[in-house]
């Protein structure tokens, strides 16, 4: 079905829904890959900490896990109260630094309340493209898209430290699931969000349009 981007634009501009059309944006799955061995670091990663990251349900977690390693990719300044001591925070880096430590992690964690920005739905795709299982919160920005909970993803509700916090059991207690969800993860990525499906997309698009217009 068309996103919730299409419906909300067709009523903002008072025209057609059918004048819309939702194109996934894809991954470069060359650049976003799995490193050569299969890595599975002593930390849990978390990139991005702008205002529609869930940091109150973050930090619960940060305290429940206090055995745990966390990394947050972030930039100076956004976070201005002091964290545990399990929790690092790295600012600053190239994109080829924030692939580096997806491959590295544990798993990733993308709690939001809302997973349209740049760090919710690029972050999950591209981390799951490096074959990395995905916490995330399931929100507007991920519904448009076939993810299915503890196959190649795993979803919890957004705002829920119960869902949350078995979700990162889950995937401490499962060293085999994690293997599976990261297989997973890579192989749905590249079948729905490369570069050869999204350019057929935007050529029928075009296409589509010329027609139209004649």
């Amino acid at each position: 079905g068309l996103s919730l981007e299409c419906k909300q634009m067709s009523k903002l501009l008072n025209l057609p829904i059918d004048k819309f059309a939702f194109v996934p944006f894809c991954i470069d799955t060359k650049f976003f890959s799995p490193s050569r061995e299969n890595v599975h670091g002593n930390f849990i990663l978390i990139i991005g900490a702008d205002p529609k990251r869930d940091w109150i349900l973050y930090e619960k977690i940060f305290n429940k896990f206090t055995d745990r390693k966390f990394i947050v990719v972030t930039f100076p300044n956004l976070i201005k109260k002091e964290l545990p001591k399990n929790v690092e925070l790295k600012y600053n880096l190239s994109i080829s630094d924030v692939r580096s430590l997806i491959r590295k992690c544990k798993f990733l964690l993308i709690l939001s309340k809302e997973n349209y920005r740049f760090a919710g739905q690029s972050t999950i795709f591209r981390a799951m493209a490096c074959s990395k299982a995905v916490i995330f919160t399931k929100s507007k920005g991920t519904e448009e898209y076939s993810l299915t909970n503890k196959l190649n993803c795993l979803t919890v509700a957004a705002g829920n430290f119960r869902e949350v916090s078995n979700a990162i059991n889950y995937l401490l207690k499962n060293k085999n699931k994690i293997i599976s969800i990261e297989s997973q993860a890579r192989f749905y990525i590249k079948k729905n969000l490369n570069y050869n499906i999204y350019t057929k997309h935007l050529e029928n698009l075009f296409r589509q349009s010329v027609i139209n217009y004649e």
